[in-house]
Formats: structure tokens, sequence, C-alpha cells
């Protein structure tokens, strides 16, 4: 199974109003960058920590035991 991290970047950027451009531009980078991240699925956790700080945010990645009844 492969996590599709450009689909949670991309709802990301719609819950804060946001798009490629504007997150290009405050991490310092060319729209292009973001555009081959998004076609690979190349983002790195390092990536997603600059993302959410840009935003005002901390990222959390949780390892979660399902409840098993």
């Amino acid at each position: 199974m492969s996590l599709d991290i450009k689909k949670i970047v991309k709802k990301f950027l719609i819950e804060q109003d946001s798009n490629t451009a504007r997150l290009a531009a405050k991490l310092g980078c060319g729209t292009s960058t973001i555009y081959d991240k998004y076609r690979r699925n190349t983002f790195s956790v390092a990536d997603l920590e600059k993302i959410a700080a840009a935003y005002g945010y901390e990222l959390k990645i949780e390892f979660v035991r399902p409840n098993k009844y």
C-alpha cells in the first residue's frame, strides 16, 4: 500500500485557502519544484515539516493500533 502524500498536501492547501503558487512562495522555491513532488509523490518528512511550519502548524505522524473487537 502506497500513501498518496500529494493528495494530503493538496487537501491541506484547500483547507488553508491556498494553492501551489502560494506554497512555493512560502517555501522559497519555484512552483515547478512542488509540481515535480506532486508528479513523483516524493514529499519527504522534512518537506512536510516545512509545509506545516509555513502555515503555522506542526507535523504529527502517529502509529495507531486499530481497535480489535
